[in-house]
């Protein structure tokens, strides 16, 4: 997650170049939903090892940077 934030963050800056409101008006939304899917999952997968279970991330929220 910290990647995709640091994306977010290095798109926010270029968009700056041109217009701040344009930054804001795609990086603000765009690290609402990141943050909500981080803590949506996390959430989940925190019930789901109450009752014993292990639930999976998605492998698009964990991008892999070495195999």
């Amino acid at each position: 997650m910290i990647l995709y934030g640091v994306c977010a963050l290095i798109a926010g800056a270029i968009l700056a170049l041109d217009s701040v409101g344009a930054a804001f008006a795609v990086v603000v939304p765009l690290a609402a939903v990141l943050w909500l899917a981080n803590v949506g999952y996390a959430f989940a997968a925190g019930l789901t090892a109450d009752r014993g279970g292990f639930r999976r991330i998605p492998g698009w929220l964990c991008a892999a940077i070495l195999r």
